[in-house]
């Protein structure tokens, strides 16, 4: 219909998003010798509870062939996050397009031990952030990190994210042996650009 506004797709950048010290960039396969270093990580398994264990390079792949195969249809994105010195992938943030109609996305991320406490994650979900309501039309970006795991939390808050409340006993988490609640946190453009 004329007069309709076209609903978002997500296709990759031609070039990393970066603000010059983080760049996310797409995923490459000589990303999994980190990949598998990160998500050995016991934290990082206790907050991403579906992740086999042991995490092995064949996980890796399998996880990069998902990755590649979700750009397809336009509704879910993966970036590696890397430092701009080093291009290493040092971790990982997705927006995935929850209602297209209303113009709501998901984001999701997970960063590797040696590269937290330094605001790699915050930088990371700044660019993730402008780039889907800039480029791609997303009017709302929301979040959920368990209500346990203040770094996450953390992040959001410092990435501006605005808390919304909790989802009580939302989740079943295996590696904890109970069910968990969910920290709810949101962007809109308004509130990056002051409207």
């Amino acid at each position: 219909m004329q007069g309709e506004a076209a609903l978002p797709t997500l296709r990759p950048p031609r070039e990393p998003l970066s603000d010059g010290v983080v760049a996310l960039r797409l995923w490459r396969d000589e990303d999994v010798p980190a990949i598998v270093d990160a998500c050995r990580d016991e934290e990082m398994a206790l907050w991403l509870d579906r992740l086999p264990s042991p995490y092995r390079a064949e996980d890796a792949r399998a996880w990069l062939e998902n990755v590649a195969a979700s750009w397809s249809d336009g509704t879910f994105a993966s970036f590696a996050v890397a430092d701009v010195a080093g291009d290493r992938a040092v971790g990982s943030i997705s927006v995935g397009v929850k209602s297209a109609d209303d113009l709501i996305a998901e984001i999701g991320y997970w960063l590797a031990r040696g590269a937290r406490g330094r605001g790699v994650m915050t930088r990371a979900l700044r660019l993730i952030s402008a780039w889907a309501f800039e480029e791609v039309g997303i009017e709302r970006l929301y979040l959920r990190a368990d209500a346990d795991n203040r770094a996450s939390c953390a992040v959001a808050e410092r990435a501006g994210y605005v808390f919304e409340g909790v989802r009580r006993s939302e989740h079943f988490n295996p590696r904890r042996g109970r069910r968990v609640d969910h920290a709810v946190y949101s962007l809109l453009p308004a509130d990056v650009n002051g409207v």
